[in-house]
């Protein structure tokens, strides 16, 4: 093998390594950011939680205002979206797992 082929096959190697490192070095970087990502998104379910933890332990004995207050919840579509926020929720960790 003459030493012009050795260079070129030298070459073709070399570019292959270091897009592959390239590569591996840009996907581990994201990895990282994901981290920080990640714990955004679970400070904000946190936030979430809270409040909803609260309304769920609102007692209302009076069986007129507490019709009220759902049919006000459900006009108002905070039913709706607490219960998409739920199933989001449960799709999104079915798909994590």
């Amino acid at each position: 093998m003459d030493p012009f082929s050795i260079a070129i096959g030298a070459l073709r190697i070399t570019e292959s390594a270091i897009f592959s490192i390239n590569h591996l070095r840009d996907l581990i970087g994201s990895l990282a950011e994901a981290k920080e990502v990640v714990q955004d998104i679970a400070s904000t379910l946190e936030a979430i939680q809270r409040p909803l933890a609260a309304l769920e332990e609102i007692k209302i004995s009076d069986s007129g205002t507490c019709a009220e207050a759902k049919s006000d919840l459900e006009k108002t579509g905070v039913a709706d979206v607490v219960n998409k926020c739920g199933q989001v929720c449960a799709d999104f960790s079915k798909k994590l797992q």
